[in-house]
């Protein structure tokens, strides 16, 4: 029509080559991860005035030139909002509005459709008339890749980014149990890693949107579900020890903020650490190079703090040095948002004619590394700054409730809890006061606090000891409150609460209520259903035990809600007089298991004091290949962690 198209115009502005219809059908599975990367296709250069009129007029005709536009319009998320910046924008998404998406296009293509306009859902960077069409857009977009008869997981993940995501007047994109359903299906024959790490990213962030809500809102997807979906994904990382070494070698700040967000969904999604022995992996971690004191890009003060809890879960609280995550995050909130904005990250800035592999190599020298670290810390606590707002209006008040869960876990007081604790007292930053005292009494008085941060903080109270009288408060006061805001984490953790504290001699009123019953019997029902399929197991293992094995019983749980743990009475010898050694096997990483043993680990203590607990990974449990393996671990535990040898050098 004597024009350009839309497709030669933004050709201009990338040095990829754009993909013709040819090349659509013969790389039709890969074609979102051609252009999904951040470079491609648009970043280049600004368009000038001329041209976006020019753009406005042609728009996206064909489906590969949607594909493009889409992805364009995703590309603006990672640039700066500049005015120049925000009239490209709109420029692009009013061209896209004009045009209608074509029938029957192919399921790569919906799917960089719906990447690339998914990146603007919050609205943030449009007018209200662009963010309406984008909007309609997307869901017209939505609506075609549903009806496809088969997806490939690199069609189902755009999908599940968007769970639990809304339009402007409260419509949700995607259907919940759909989008699960059609997720663990391609999930299943999906026979290798995915290539795409981000993308598995943003789908587990989409389940942990659908968890967290409350039971009422979900009650179009299961709680089992979310709960299996996250574990069909999980098998798609690899296995654990990889994982952690891609962790332990997040070097600039986009792989930290990605390696943190992800450990904040394990903490929402404890499936996904029985997968591939994860957790056992993150167990083990070495000391990590985290974030100094600013925050990675895209990253909040709830993200590090469930990062924090998940890590603990998995018994690495010391050797990943989460300590130090905490001593950051109380400097935080010690000092104005001017003040973090000032501080530099000395070991992401590069000299010019630095190779990336050379700054990676100097960064992981010891010595260095701890030399910058001590200076960016003394930079922190030399600056000195007007005292903090209050605590009762700090934003990062969401995160203190996982901070409490984790340092509960740890087994750690809150006062040394923090790396450099008395540092931090003799700069008066009571390490106590501005993790405890300070954010229970904001808590107790916030009207707009949610469930799940009052049963985070009452189960990490429970643990800690020393607060009865407002943990009891929190509890009536959620007792009180509606109950559709309780999501299947709450009645988890409640649940451990119930079964520490409540007892027929001792009724706690809160737990008397049908609703609280009701709830709490839907996690009852997870867990003993699964408890009772391991008590099987262990009768056959320790039938296979030897002669050693004097007694095996199962004990009943507090309230008769659970199965409970198991006892294993064993001589220490083959001799008649040998002594008889009593240890209690709890398993941990159950479904629905959002913490360690710590509050079930004390609760057992009031039963017998003398008696000695072991946590039973499950996820140990279920790599064992028969019942000699899990005969093995029985003994191994029941030994205790043998004596450290010499070192010889």
């Amino acid at each position: 029509e004597g024009r350009p198209s839309a497709k030669a115009l933004l050709s201009s502005y990338s040095g990829w080559p754009l993909l013709t219809k040819n090349d659509e059908i013969e790389y039709e599975n890969n074609l979102v991860s051609f252009t999904s990367g951040p470079a491609f296709p648009f970043v280049p250069k600004s368009m000038g005035a001329e041209e976006r009129n020019q753009v406005a007029e042609a728009g996206p005709k064909e489906e590969m030139e949607w594909a493009l536009f889409s992805n364009a319009i995703g590309a603006f998320a990672g640039r700066p909002n500049t005015e120049e910046a925000q009239m490209e924008l709109e420029t692009m998404v009013t061209a896209m509005a004009a045009e209608a998406l074509p029938k029957d296009c192919s399921a790569a293509v919906l799917a960089a459709v719906i990447r690339g306009l998914s990146a603007h859902v919050s609205g943030e960077r449009l007018s209200a008339e662009a963010q309406t069409s984008l909007e309609e857009k997307l869901q017209a977009a939505v609506e075609q890749q549903l009806k496809k008869s088969q997806l490939s997981l690199r069609h189902c993940t755009p999908l599940a980014a968007l769970l639990g995501k809304q339009d402007s007047t409260g419509k949700a994109f995607v259907p919940e149990q759909r989008t699960l359903e059609l997720l663990i299906e391609a999930s299943a024959k999906s026979s290798s890693r995915m290539e795409n790490y981000i993308n598995l990213l943003e789908s587990f962030e989409g389940l942990v949107r659908v968890r967290t809500r409350s039971r009422e809102a979900t009650a179009t997807a299961p709680d089992s579900l979310v709960g299996s979906a996250a574990a069909s994904l999980a098998k798609l990382l690899g296995p654990g020890p990889g994982l952690t070494v891609r962790m332990m070698n997040a070097f600039d700040k986009n792989e930290r903020a990605e390696m943190l967000r992800f450990l904040a969904a394990l903490h929402h999604l404890p499936e996904v650490g029985g997968v591939a022995g994860i957790n056992a992996s993150l167990g083990t971690l070495a000391p990590v190079r985290w974030p100094k004191q600013t925050l990675p890009p895209g990253v909040s003060e709830p993200t590090i703090a469930a990062a924090a809890a998940a890590i603990t879960r998995a018994g690495a609280w010391s050797g990943a040095r989460v300590d130090r995550l905490l001593y950051q995050a109380i400097l935080r909130a010690t000092k104005p948002v001017e003040a973090e904005e000032e501080l530099v990250e000395p070991e992401e800035v590069a000299a010019p004619d630095e190779s990336e592999g050379e700054a990676k190599k100097a960064a992981e020298t010891d010595g260095e590394a701890e030399a910058e670290a001590e200076a960016v810390e003394a930079k922190a606590e030399e600056t000195e700054a007007p005292p903090a707002k209050d605590i009762v209006q700090d934003p990062r008040k969401d995160a203190w409730p996982l901070w409490l869960m984790a340092i509960a876990q740890s087994g750690k007081p809150v006062s040394e809890a923090p790396n450099n604790a008395e540092s931090l007292r003799e700069k008066e930053k009571n390490p106590e006061d501005i993790v405890l005292t300070k954010p229970l009494q904001a808590l107790l008085q916030d009207e707009q606090r949610t469930t799940l941060s009052v049963a985070r903080t009452i189960w990490g109270l429970t643990v800690l000891g020393g607060k009865d009288e407002e943990r009891d408060q929190l509890l009536a006061t959620l007792a009180s409150g509606k109950g559709a805001a309780f999501c299947p984490e709450a009645w988890s953790l409640l649940l451990e609460v119930k079964e520490a504290i409540d007892s027929e001699d001792a009724p706690v009123e809160a737990f008397q209520s049908d609703y609280w019953k009701s709830g709490l019997a839907g996690i009852v029902e997870l867990q003993k259903a699964e408890r009772q399929h391991r008590k099987e197991e262990l009768e056959a293992t320790l039938k296979a035990f030897g002669p050693e094995a004097t007694s095996f019983e199962i004990l009943p749980s507090f309230n008769d809600n659970l199965l409970g743990a198991f006892q294993i009475t064993t001589k220490t010898s083959s001799e008649e007089d040998a002594e008889e050694v009593k240890v209690m096997f709890d398993f941990e990483g159950l479904p629905a298991q959002y913490t360690n043993l710590a509050l079930r680990r004390k609760a057992w203590a009031k039963v017998d004091e003398g008696l000695r607990v072991e946590p039973l990974p499950l996820s140990s449990w279920d790599a064992a290949r028969d019942t000699t393996d899990r005969v093995l671990l029985l003994k191994r535990l029941i030994a205790g962690p043998a004596e450290e040898e010499e070192d010889d050098d």
